[in-house]
């Protein structure tokens, strides 16, 4: 019997030429044919690594329990609503402020903006 050990089954990419892969194999009654299929990997820095894994393994439980996925994010925005909605006292004020400056900001900007249009 023989058999094809390639790669560690998703491990960390480890050495400075490594990339994830697979192997595509053909048998037929004239040939044996093995070809090795690179697939889009990050860079070989470590961080860059981490984040990659990450992503691989949050679109796998995304693929595999997407109802869950979704019930877990609406839960989340649930419970961030109901804590600002607990606290609106503190951050209301502040919200309307921040609201104010940017309508002043976009208002100084039109005017500024037709000045230079009619200086033209």
């Amino acid at each position: 019997m023989r058999y094809i050990i390639s790669g560690g089954a998703g491990a960390e990419l480890l050495t400075k030429d490594s990339y994830y892969h697979f192997i595509r194999v053909k048998v037929t009654d004239k040939e044996n044919y093995l070809e090795v299929v690179e697939l889009p990997s990050p860079p070989n820095v470590i961080m860059d690594r981490y984040i990659a894994a990450g992503q691989m393994f949050a679109r796998s439980i995304y693929k595999e329990y997407t109802t869950i996925v979704y019930g877990i994010g609406i839960a989340i925005l649930l419970v961030i609503g109901g804590i600002l909605w607990i606290y609106r006292k503190n951050w209301w004020a502040y919200l309307q402020r921040l609201g104010r400056w940017f309508f002043e900001i976009a208002k100084f900007s039109v005017l500024k903006y037709k000045e230079i249009v009619k200086k033209k």
